[in-house]
């Protein structure tokens, strides 16, 4: 499937590129400062470690390089620079110049078992192109042995030296964020992710409806029907998103009783839960997220219950939504976009896990949920019906997003999240010029296999046996 025949991907990169310059924090680039809460997040493990920079590949004069926890180190003469990196796991590091524009990206590894010091992958054209497609959530690793296993994996893809190579034969007459910007280098990107994705398949796949199983990646199982009166159910959402779950009740005749709001709005019912952020979309989650219901199967009035599930998907396929359920899904999209993509962006600038907590996300949610802007964009984005417009959606509000990482917000997200990004006011930006499709790419396709909106049902026998379909 070639993604890239979707207007969507060239707006995408329009758009991140549009945040960029505001977001570095640097002369020439924009703002940052501001202040913000006093409490200090405790101080991640750093070293100083050394690289090298392939000038003659990247041009550009005083080059510097920039990492998270240090603002600028200085590229000598002979290419060589020393900064500072986390210890804890992969992160990514800038390669700026004078004008503070992009020149290329790399990865330090922290040192494992079998290195003697924390590695820093030689900036170049090669360094730069692994960088973008390894930061895509599901293929980002904070470990890092398995971070290179990963980049192994990447580097024998054919489609990845197609992609270097296309940067080698453009980078002498168009600058690197232009090259990022082109649609032909993109579709070699997203050549090699979809290659990668071969080995590595997407988790959610489902539209199916498996009797007393999955749908839409959410279930319901009965847990207790020992007492009809009293007959408990365990809600479970494995999908790699929030979702508003409002229970129907109907009577024997079909005719609807009332409706319950099981959950909704920032109440909203997490989705899988992984086990390292790197692993969303692709990997397995330790865990999905449970709720508990009680229905009265004693009530003779009772016919059935419906639970209707509504979250981030397509709108195409899905089950017509009643139209007594009023629950607006704009907090499951918000919810989802911080947790799902703001979350690993975060975690591969600092190179340092961030644990998943329900609510820590909605703590980061509620400082954008207040934005009207971003609101409206998540409202008249809800209900895409192709992938293009799926993608749209996820880009546009993921780019507004970050564009209010600056300041006041960016010492709260620090706070809550206990991890450092006050070194310097993180290039977010240049991560999401770099990123931009493939860090969305992923996603969406994930998102593309689920219905918007699916309804599971729940009525008992006259046996008194729970049946759920």
């Amino acid at each position: 499937m070639c993604f890239m025949q979707h207007r969507a991907c060239k707006k995408l990169v329009a758009w991140l590129l549009a945040i960029a310059l505001p977001l570095l924090g640097l002369q020439g680039c924009g703002g940052g400062g501001g202040g913000g809460p006093s409490a200090s997040p405790p101080p991640v493990p750093t070293q100083k470690a050394s690289g090298t920079v392939n000038q003659s590949e990247l041009g550009g004069t005083g080059l510097k390089v920039v990492s998270a926890y240090q603002e600028a180190a200085p590229v000598a003469q002979n290419g060589t620079f020393t900064t500072t990196v986390s210890q804890n796991g992969t992160q990514l590091l800038f390669l700026l110049d004078q004008q503070n524009q992009l020149r290329g990206l790399s990865l330090s590894i922290p040192q494992t078992k079998g290195t003697r010091q924390t590695q820093i992958l030689p900036i170049d054209i090669e360094s730069t192109v692994l960088s973008i497609i390894f930061l895509s959530p599901g293929i980002f690793l904070l470990d890092p042995a398995e971070a290179q296993n990963r980049i192994q994996e990447i580097k024998n893809l054919p489609s990845f030296c197609d992609a270097v190579n296309f940067v080698r034969q453009n980078i002498s007459n168009k600058p690197l964020q232009d090259i990022l910007k082109d649609d032909t280098f993109n579709q070699k990107i997203i050549n090699c992710i979809e290659d990668w994705l071969k080995n590595h398949p997407i988790t959610t796949k489902s539209r199916d409806i498996i009797p007393g199983g999955p749908k839409a990646s959410f279930s319901v199982s009965v847990k207790d029907q020992s007492n009809p009166a009293n007959v408990s159910l365990t809600l479970d959402n494995k999908g790699w998103r929030y979702v508003n779950v409002a229970r129907r009740d109907l009577d024997t005749t079909g005719k609807e009783v009332r409706v319950k709001y099981v959950a909704d709005g920032l109440n909203s019912m997490g989705g899988g839960i992984p086990a390292s952020l790197g692993s969303v979309f692709t990997g397995t989650f330790a865990n999905s997220t449970q709720r508990e219901d009680i229905i009265n199967f004693t009530n003779p009035a009772l016919g059935k219950v419906e639970y209707w599930i509504i979250g981030p998907g397509i709108s195409s396929g899905s089950d017509a939504l009643p139209s007594t359920i009023q629950t607006s899904s704009v907090d499951a999209w918000g919810l989802s976009l911080v947790a799902y993509f703001l979350f690993p962006i975060l975690q591969a600038v600092s190179g340092t896990s961030i644990s998943f907590i329900p609510d820590k996300v909605k703590e980061v949610w509620q400082i954008f949920a207040v934005n009207a802007e971003i609101v409206k964009i998540i409202k008249a984005s809800m209900n895409p019906t192709d992938f293009g417009a799926l993608l749209s959606s996820i880009a546009n509000a993921l780019s507004h997003i970050l564009g209010l990482i600056t300041g006041e917000t960016l010492k709260t997200i620090e706070t809550l999240l206990s991890i450092s990004l006050s070194n310097i006011a993180i290039p977010l930006s240049t991560l999401s010029i770099s990123l931009a499709i493939a860090n969305v790419l992923i996603g969406a396709i994930n998102w593309f296999s689920l219905p918007q909106v699916a309804k599971v049902e729940v009525y008992a026998t006259s046996g008194a046996d729970v049946v759920i379909k």
